[in-house]
């Protein structure tokens, strides 16, 4: 089994009003997808929970049994319910977040959390897949392992965290630097 390496950068930030201002949106933004992308995910499952072949599933008391019962459900009926299905949900969003520096991977972060949380849901005993309440938001998170990633580029000899902060590239795209 590889192991993959985690690094997690803890950095404080002192910021401008206006800059923190454009921060708490980007973040209401991300918690806004994963609510809609959530309430549509959670309709689409209670559909499927009161027809009589889930219900049957339900009812299995052996959790293997139920599991594999539970991933045959989902293939026949073609639902969204595994990460890459999610992240096609959720990719739908792209067009309309990606003035406000919404961009591709963050919407893959966003589906990768609403996945952990149904795949507890369906397979686990996790009782519901709960909404992101204000403020809760709050992290960037990404996969990547070279400096620039989610529009933020971070510069450890200058100490600066630069921001894209309209989602563009080049010499189109507006960075703030913070200290």
């Amino acid at each position: 089994m590889q192991t993959e390496e985690i690094f997690i950068v803890k950095l404080p930030l002192k910021v401008e009003l206006w800059q923190q201002h454009i921060l708490n949106r980007r973040f209401e933004y991300c918690r806004d997808i994963y609510n809609n992308i959530r309430s549509k995910i959670i309709r689409i499952l209670h559909y499927y929970q009161n027809t009589k072949e889930w219900k049957e599933i339900d009812q299995l008391t052996d959790y293997k049994e139920k599991n594999k019962r539970i991933q045959e459900f989902i293939k026949k009926h073609n639902l969204p319910f595994s990460e890459y299905g999610l992240g096609g949900y959720v990719s739908k969003f792209l067009p309309r977040y990606k003035q406000y520096g919404i961009n591709s991977t963050i919407l893959e972060n966003i589906s990768s959390n609403l996945w952990r949380g149904l795949e507890k849901y369906l397979y686990s005993k996790g009782k519901k897949l709960a909404y992101k309440e204000k403020d809760a938001f709050n992290v960037y998170k990404t996969r990547k392992k070279s400096g620039t990633f989610n529009g933020i580029k971070i510069d450890l000899t200058k100490s600066t965290l630069t921001l894209n902060i309209n989602g563009k590239t080049g010499k189109n795209g507006k960075y703030m630097t913070m200290p």
